[in-house]
């Protein structure tokens, strides 16, 4: 275009610059007299560019431009220009190349990344941009071809110290082995159980079997080797153990508190207390400790139509443990479930949440040890005198139960690093001795008058009885303060009680029943004082079959062993 009109050049050209780039135009001749055919490849005009100065800093394997013929060149606010060539006044619309400007920077000697700062200066601020010590940028070892980066992670592979491949720790099928694999053979090699050293590889193996058989919920496995940048790489893995231990074993047992429990005559139930216990055991020759559990739920049934379930409550090594979960079920109805079952359940938690708060490598769950027989509850059960014709024992009996058809059944187990153990139950698991004891006076606490109800009569009677001698036929009735006296104090009791001013008389009060603690005043077995015994005894002495069980006097076992009939 500079030869155009005689080396005058165009008679119009124009040339704008931008921030994103230029616009350019050329009318060759306003009159349409010169023309160029650009039959080849020609050049029309230079265009100048310079570097930003910091457009590098860090790069140091250079950069590269594209320029791109565009239509949108400053916008917006610039005038459109558009990529035309015009023939004969007809606009034609060339196929634009884009071009490229490659930029390579010259590397100063002492300032490798090119940022004007001396590597030596960036190296002694922060030691660790040169992690192989060889007074290279590590950037520049892998731009200069000093090192290698043969895993891609910007790290030169002499700075580097690892193994290739992550180490698992996997069950041998049917094995109690734990196979650890890794799969580099570089030596030597240190293998680490729960921290502790358990071999040195020199061998170049890529594998280990483990016969040291889990004793804990999980083992940490590590490796170790040192690299020729004396830098330790290390690799770990956790195996869970998640089936149960075969060195491990528990059993279940019960005691009843009491050798024996005497009925008590008058329809009074008598209570018995049966002690629960867990005892946990570990195979001879084996390296474990007993297990550490975390749980456990017990059942046990009962026979209805002798006793019944009161209360089941923690016991023992449970009240210094304090869980944080514990559930109780009692059932005494075998007709409040379709399977018939009657008895009691629990379910012991000991932690819901880790004893570190969860934190990690903190402190696991709370866990007992049952080294020792510990005992853990107590049930307290109750006989009705009236369910037992004889003495004699009932069976209590650790099994699976479904008190309610609304809940699964529970059953005797043990929890040790989420799997149950079944432990082993005696049959039968404990039993209760019942006794019943002699034939005893039934009355009512303050009725002297055996009317049936304590009233003014009876005040009075008591009066006349120590002031003008009038008979009375129960003295233990007459006891008002069950304090084995007869005197002004029992009248006043009765009348404290009747205003509405004191306590009621001590058992048995408003009910009928036997004297709960004897003393030398009693009553005459043969007075009935208007109670009706539901729970007959034997009198060893009448000849008459009391307790209504075929058997009289001496023939009946409840009077085996008496004084009647020793």
């Amino acid at each position: 275009m500079a030869l155009l009109n005689g080396g005058a050049g165009p008679d119009f050209f124009a040339s704008n610059v931008y921030d994103d780039g230029f616009t350019m135009v050329a009318v060759f001749s306003l009159d349409s007299s010169a023309t160029i055919e650009f039959t080849t490849e020609q050049v029309v005009a230079v265009a100048s560019f310079s570097l930003i100065p910091t457009a590098l800093v860090g790069i140091l394997d250079g950069a590269t431009v594209t320029l791109s013929f565009s239509d949108t060149v400053g916008s917006p606010g610039a005038p459109v220009v558009e990529n035309i060539v015009t023939v004969a006044g007809q606009s034609s619309v060339p196929e634009c190349i884009p071009g490229v400007i490659t930029l390579t920077p010259i590397i100063s000697v002492g300032d490798c990344d090119g940022n004007l700062v001396l590597d030596a200066d960036e190296i002694a601020a922060d030691p660790s941009l040169d992690c192989n010590f060889n007074g290279f940028l590590d950037d520049c070892d892998l731009v200069q071809g000093y090192d290698t980066d043969m895993n891609n992670d910007g790290v030169p592979d002499s700075c580097e110290c690892n193994f290739p491949n992550q180490l698992t720790c996997i069950r041998i099928p049917g094995e109690l082995l734990i196979e650890l694999i890794w799969g580099d053979s570089s030596s030597p090699v240190q293998l680490f159980r729960d921290g502790v050293l358990i071999a040195s590889l020199i061998d170049g193996q890529t594998s280990y079997i483990d016969d040291g058989i889990p004793c804990s919920c999980s083992v940490d496995y590590r490796i170790e080797k040192e690299c020729d940048n004396a830098q330790i790489a290390t690799e770990t893995c956790t195996f869970d153990w998640v089936e149960q231990h075969p060195d491990f074993s528990f059993n279940y047992s019960a005691e009843s508190v009491d050798q024996n429990y005497t009925l008590v005559q008058g329809g009074a139930p008598t209570v018995a207390a049966v002690d629960l216990f867990i005892e946990g055991s570990v195979a001879q020759g084996s390296p474990c400790a007993p297990a550490a559990t975390h749980g456990f739920s017990m059942t046990m049934s009962h026979d209805p139509a002798l006793v019944s379930v009161m209360d089941v409550a923690l016991a023992g090594e449970m009240l210094s443990v304090s869980p944080d979960y514990v559930s109780f079920a009692i059932g005494n109805d075998n007709t409040a479930n379709s399977s018939g079952d009657v008895g009691w359940c629990m379910g012991v938690l000991y932690s819901l949440d880790p004893v570190g708060g969860g934190v990690p490598g903190g402190p696991a769950l709370e866990t007992v040890t049952y080294e020792t027989r510990k005992l853990v509850a107590r049930v307290t059960y109750e006989a009705a005198c009236g369910d037992w014709q004889n003495s004699g024992v009932t069976d209590l009996q650790f099994e699976g139960l479904a008190l309610s058809d609304s809940s699964p059944p529970i059953d005797n187990v043990v929890g040790v690093c989420g799997v149950v153990y079944q432990p082993a139950l005696a049959t039968p698991s404990a039993q209760i001795e019942i006794i019943k004891g002699p034939a005893q006076p039934l009355f009512i606490r303050g009725d002297c008058s055996n009317q049936g109800s304590i009233n003014i009569q009876d005040a009075v009677l008591m009066l006349n009885y120590l002031f003008s001698s009038t008979e009375i036929t129960c003295a233990d009735a007459c006891d008002a303060d069950d304090d084995g006296l007869l005197n002004l104090v029992d009248p006043l009791f009765d009348l404290m009680f009747i205003m509405g001013l004191g306590p009621m008389p001590p058992a048995p009060s408003g009910i009928c029943g036997a004297d709960p603690s004897p003393d030398s005043i009693d009553c005459a077995t043969s007075v009935s004082n208007n109670c009706d015994d539901p729970c007959p005894f034997e009198d060893c002495s009448n000849g008459i079959d009391d307790d209504l069980d075929g058997l009289t006097d001496c023939a009946d076992l409840d009077c085996q062993g008496t004084s009647s009939c020793p």
